[in-house]
């Protein structure tokens, strides 16, 4: 009888662990499945977060680095400070933020502004024929650059101040108003043609 029962229990314990066997042996796959899953998962964040994250980290780098160069292009005309640099370029941001006046960045307002100053306007001058560039240019579907030079070209021409850059700009509004060209058309050919102009009166 003792023998009986002790080949019963070794019967059950090698029953119980083939049954242990069986649901490890589940689990294994079960682990293996949802290491593979894990695996896809990590590959598809990489490529879907990751890998944009990196990608605008770069973005962010070279757009600094871009801005750094104007600012540094600037400072060549104007001989500024770097103190005084760093606050001229703290209004191009403040200018760039504002979607109601531009939607242009601060690289394009710096460069902009260096086209400006090295066409005789220096200073709060200089500022101010930005500030009307950057509304006109907002307002015309025009770059900040081809509207600065049509203004200053325009400015130069006549011996006209800043103080006089929106009754300018106004007017080239009414000319591509009763035209058929856009404002950046006409800002890119009105150079060419503005001296002969103001020489005829």
């Amino acid at each position: 009888m003792p023998q009986v029962e002790i080949g019963s229990a070794v019967f059950r314990i090698i029953g119980d662990m083939s049954g242990l066997a069986t649901t490890l042996a589940g689990t294994e796959s079960a682990l293996s499945s949802l290491g593979r899953s894990l695996t896809a998962a990590g590959m598809q964040l990489t490529t879907m977060v990751t890998l944009p994250i990196l990608g605008l980290g770069a973005g962010i780098v070279k757009m600094g680095s871009d801005f750094d160069k104007a600012m540094r292009n600037v400072q060549s005309i104007s001989q500024e400070s770097d103190a005084s640099l760093a606050r001229l370029g703290n209004r191009f941001m403040a200018m760039s933020s504002d979607m109601s006046r531009t939607v242009e960045s601060a690289t394009a307002l710096a460069n902009a502004f260096y086209f400006i100053q090295g066409s005789g306007f220096a200073g709060e001058d200089a500022i101010t024929v930005l500030s009307v560039s950057t509304q006109a240019a907002s307002a015309g579907f025009a770059s900040t650059v081809t509207t600065a030079r049509a203004l200053v070209s325009t400015l130069n021409a006549y011996g006209e101040s800043a103080d006089k850059a929106t009754v300018y700009a106004d007017l080239m509004f009414r000319a591509v108003d009763r035209g058929i060209g856009t404002f950046e058309e006409m800002g890119n050919a009105i150079k060419y043609v503005v001296g002969t102009a103001a020489l005829t009166g």
